[in-house]
């Protein structure tokens, strides 16, 4: 991924308010909403569908991780992508960052911190590894990084994509969604 660096130039000012997605000093994040919450398999469930059912149960406490950097630091933005092991039990043996574009070690270290907490329906084998990305976008993250985002993890289909083109203006190569060669 790519992130321009603009030297000597300042930064224009935040909103009052940054409206944050997360598919947020001491850090301490309060799971105990999430205990008790049934995200076992469901009949015709797949392991896969099951692991993802918890992670998203949990995206509100990594959404405390994320806001508290956002109060640190309005422009923070990128992806943090997990991989963890499932014990035989269902629960987290150990969690590492893989990839990580987030500049806030703070946030890395939270959202782990949650990851660590969850529980799982019990696996098919023992030591099952999972990877699992989070994105963290706000309404202040350039546009063109959220759809690379979004693209390079399959949230977003470009070839369903249309440019609206008035025959006059076309767009020049490589703008919106637009490439050298198809």
């Amino acid at each position: 991924m790519l992130a321009a660096i603009l030297l000597g130039c300042a930064k224009p000012a935040p909103p009052p308010a940054a409206a944050a997605s997360a598919r947020a000093s001491h850090i301490s994040v309060d799971t105990s909403q999430m205990e008790g919450l049934d995200v076992g398999m469901l009949a015709g469930d797949t392991e896969r569908a099951a692991i993802k059912r918890v992670i998203r149960a949990a995206e509100p406490a990594v959404g405390v991780c994320y806001q508290r950097a956002l109060r640190k630091e309005p422009y923070t933005w990128g992806t943090l992508e997990l991989g963890l092991v499932v014990d035989e039990r269902g629960g987290v043996e150990h969690v590492a960052v893989r990839l990580s574009t987030v500049p806030d070690r703070e946030l890395e270290h939270c959202v782990v911190q949650v990851v660590e907490g969850l529980s799982f329906p019990k696996p098919s084998k023992e030591g099952l590894r999972v990877s699992y990305p989070f994105l963290f976008t706000t309404d202040l993250t350039p546009p063109e990084i959220v759809r690379a985002l979004e693209i390079t993890y399959g949230l977003r289909d470009p070839d369903m994509e249309t440019v609206e083109l008035d025959g006059r203006n076309p767009p020049a190569r490589g703008e919106q969604g637009w490439w050298e060669s198809w």
